[in-house]
């Protein structure tokens, strides 16, 4: 089964990393969303329930105090926004692919493929939108490392 884990600030905790995106995008001279949330983003295939991939995202891939996660479900469903998502290019090494692992091990858990990567999503007032042309630009100038990311 591949679980995708998707882990974000809590909605009553500030995102610092999202306000200060807003800020760099305003360099960009792009129109700025009225919010935007970032949330790291796991792909993991193993033959473990869903109940252990809740309790993996809860307990191995998130603070709790701070941030919330879900499985196989976005953070963010129902909301009107544009999402971009970055990931490793095929064959790119990922340092924290190799920490989910042995930490899936220490469980003595076994996966197949690992992945990770990052959503970007940003809210518009229903007046404002942001075009694909501007939100590439944004992806490329702010939030992807070409060499590496797609």
């Amino acid at each position: 089964m591949l679980y995708r884990l998707e882990v974000g600030p809590r909605e009553d905790t500030p995102d610092p990393a999202a306000a200060d995106l807003i800020r760099e995008m305003r360099t960009l001279e792009v129109t700025l969303p009225e919010r935007a949330h970032i949330c790291q983003l796991y792909w993991i295939e193993a033959e473990f329930t869903l109940d252990v991939a809740q309790r993996l995202a809860r307990e191995l891939f998130s603070d709790p105090i701070v941030e919330r996660a879900t499985v196989n479900e976005s953070l963010f469903a129902g909301v009107n926004a544009r999402r971009l998502e970055v990931i490793r290019k095929p064959g790119v090494m990922d340092p924290v692919v190799g920490s989910i692992r042995k930490a899936l091990s220490d469980r003595h858990l076994d996966a197949g493929h690992i992945a990770t990567g990052r959503q970007y999503l940003f809210r518009y007032d229903v007046k404002f939108h942001i075009d694909d042309e501007e939100l590439m630009r944004v992806a490329r100038k702010l939030l992807a490392n070409e060499c590496i990311e797609e």
